[in-house]
């Protein structure tokens, strides 16, 4: 599924512990980014909806400081997630031929 939870695996003896260990950290981050990224979008649909000339703008002046504070309690995880996940796939050490 999408959106499920990656579930942790047991490093198997024949694999390198490093290579597992970045797999493991990247699965997590990919969905971490995904949870994320699904409610800055919907903070930012609430936020497109209720602001000055879209249908529900009579809202915006109660809503306005609560959605702008959540979309960026919201944004700031997922840009960390995302810089993590960039990182991890940056890291990789490149493949020999």
């Amino acid at each position: 599924m999408w959106f499920a939870k990656p579930k942790p695996t047991q490093r198997q003896p024949h694999e390198d512990a490093v290579a597992w260990a970045r797999k493991e950290t990247l699965a997590f981050t990919v969905w971490k980014c995904k949870v994320y990224s699904v409610r800055v979008g919907v903070t930012v649909s609430l936020i497109v909806f209720t602001s000055k000339g879209m249908p529900l703008h009579f809202l915006w002046r109660w809503l306005a400081i609560p959605l702008l504070l959540a979309f960026g309690c919201l944004f700031t995880p997922l840009l960390y997630y995302s810089f993590m996940a960039l990182g991890e796939l940056l890291d990789r050490p490149g493949k020999s031929s």
